[in-house]
């Protein structure tokens, strides 16, 4: 599946209003968001927004800073059918770095160390 502008515009939109009322829970000011997270505050802002998309690398680094889990986020924003799910995690997997896809493998690793554990 394709997603069209739009669609990714309401995602965007979504998980950014989202992003922001955990934040505003929190009592954290954008800037000390965006401080921790490495990125200019104008960065942040637009991810907020939903001018700009969240990458899982930030999406990550935000859970740690808000304490939140990337469920928590994406809750309500995202509901996707199987095949929908893999193709929406490869178009954000292309958009990623080098080193944010090293991080992300990491991270999976780590995940499912974790799961395994828990069983």
């Amino acid at each position: 599946m394709e997603y069209n502008k739009t669609e990714l515009k309401k995602y965007n939109y979504l998980i950014g209003q989202k992003i922001k009322a955990i934040r505003d829970l929190k009592g954290f000011k954008q800037d000390y968001v965006s401080e921790k997270l490495g990125i200019s505050s104008g960065h942040y802002s637009n991810i907020e927004n939903g001018h700009k998309t969240c990458t899982l690398y930030i999406l990550i680094k935000l859970c740690q800073i808000l304490d939140t889990t990337p469920n928590e986020i994406l809750s309500g924003c995202v509901s996707l059918d199987h095949d929908e799910k893999e193709t929406f995690i490869v178009e954000m997997q292309r958009s990623l770095k080098a080193d944010e896809k090293e991080f992300l493998v990491a991270f999976q690793m780590i995940l499912n160390k974790y799961l395994e554990d828990k069983r």
